[in-house]
């Protein structure tokens, strides 16, 4: 993988412009791929040991994503090497962890991401199976494990941030589908464990950061090194096909319109010609870092909001190769923001099935309303700034967020917006 925010045709081309042919290896463990030397003293040496454990079972690797009974997840967890890799990524997440990478652009491998996914997926087949043998504190042990782990892996490009976001919801759904099992005490427990994350570190800023030193270095070896890889993406973009018709010019799908004077074709012409000297490329680098830094600053700025002010991020349009290629980037970066809120929203969200379950114990009925639980700092949705959604259904309830706004086409949303919630 690469760093996501790039365009894709930057994802695909450019690592084959730039790599040299390499003989076929036996591939290393991502440990040795990502440490060569370990140290003892950063948490992600454990994660990427639980990634290889996990990778190399051959259990895990027949059962997939199949569909297992009860009796099927319990021999799975019997296997040696997975309970190894639950063990390790709990020693991990105790540990403090930065990234084993020093630096890192578009050609820079990121082979461990998926392999998180499938520990995360481990750890919620853990869950169920402590939930059927009402081995309640133990399913919420692992919950607060998997938490902590989908937030500290959060230390690279934007792809890290999601990995880590889709590992939490993952789990949260786990102990969602189980919230009518949990004793008074546990719900004490799951509402301290929710608190506590949200009391964590925000990795946003960090993961925006490194984000852009990527995307600065990306465009120095592209422009200095290999210009080709770039003018061929730049002219490639302005032929005209039938998807890109009804876009402007330089839009791709499913991002945000390109400036409209940003045309492909002259923006090619530009680079092409500041190719003509080292100069000239050396002074159409630095007006493309300027872009690159002033667009991650107007981030910075939405950042600073309250989730549900945050907006869009609109450049001026200058025609240039640095409005193209931020018109190309930025996109993803804004949509990341829905992204993280989603993550909060599902955390306040299961906080507050916690707080509803403990007085339904208390009272022996559920509560009226939110309001008579006293726990207006908590259920803030973080998509409007108003409290979470609760309704009452004779013997039971419903708890929403009002989630992201919707593609005009969903069928699924509810007043233009698509409803988050931690229950089926």
């Amino acid at each position: 993988a690469a760093l996501l925010v790039l365009p894709a045709l930057l994802l695909t081309a450019l690592p084959a412009v730039v790599a040299a042919p390499r003989q076929k290896e036996k591939p290393k463990s991502l440990l040795r791929q990502l440490v060569p030397r370990t140290t003892g003293r950063n948490g992600y040496e454990e994660f990427l040991m639980a990634a290889d454990l996990v990778k190399s079972s051959k259990l895990w690797q027949e059962v997939g994503r199949k569909q297992l009974t009860l009796a099927q997840k319990r021999r799975v967890l019997g296997d040696r090497k997975l309970q190894r890799a639950l063990a390790l990524v709990r020693k991990g997440v105790s540990k403090r962890v930065h990234s084993p990478r020093e630096s890192l652009d578009f050609a820079s491998p990121l082979p461990e991401f998926g392999a998180f996914r499938s520990v995360a997926r481990l750890q919620a087949l853990q869950q169920y199976v402590y939930y059927a043998d009402g081995r309640n504190r133990e399913a919420l042990d692992t919950l607060r494990v998997s938490l902590r782990f989908g937030n500290l892996i959060q230390q690279d490009a934007l792809i890290a941030g999601l990995v880590g976001l889709a590992i939490s919801m993952m789990n949260i759904r786990a102990t969602g589908d189980h919230l009518d099992q949990l004793s008074a005490r546990d719900c004490e427990y799951l509402h301290r464990l929710c608190l506590e994350w949200l009391q964590m570190e925000d990795p946003l800023p960090r993961v925006i950061e490194a984000e852009r030193a990527g995307i600065k270095r990306s465009l120095r070896t592209i422009f200095l090194a290999k210009p080709e890889a770039l003018r061929g993406i730049l002219e490639d973009a302005g032929d005209g096909d039938a998807e890109k018709s009804d876009r402007k010019p330089g839009q791709k799908p499913g991002t945000a319109p390109a400036p409209a004077d940003s045309d492909p074709d002259r923006v090619a012409a530009q680079f092409r010609q500041a190719q003509g000297s080292p100069a000239q490329a050396r002074a159409l680098l630095a007006q493309v870092d300027g872009r690159v830094d002033e667009a991650f600053r107007l981030l910075y700025v939405e950042y600073r909001k309250p989730p549900w002010q945050r907006q869009d991020i609109e450049l001026p349009a200058d025609g240039s190769v640095g409005g193209f290629i931020i018109a190309l980037v930025m996109p993803s970066m804004s949509r990341a923001f829905d992204a993280y809120s989603r993550g909060e929203a599902l955390i306040r969200l299961l906080a507050t099935h916690a707080v509803i379950r403990r007085y339904e114990w208390e009272h022996d009925a559920l509560p009226a309303s939110l309001k008579t639980l006293d726990v207006a700092a908590l259920a803030i949705d973080p998509f409007t700034g108003q409290p979470l959604k609760y309704r009452r259904l004779d013997a039971a309830y419903e708890l929403t967020s009002a989630g992201p706004v919707a593609d005009p086409n969903d069928q699924q949303a509810v007043d233009g917006r698509r409803p988050v919630s931690v229950t089926r």
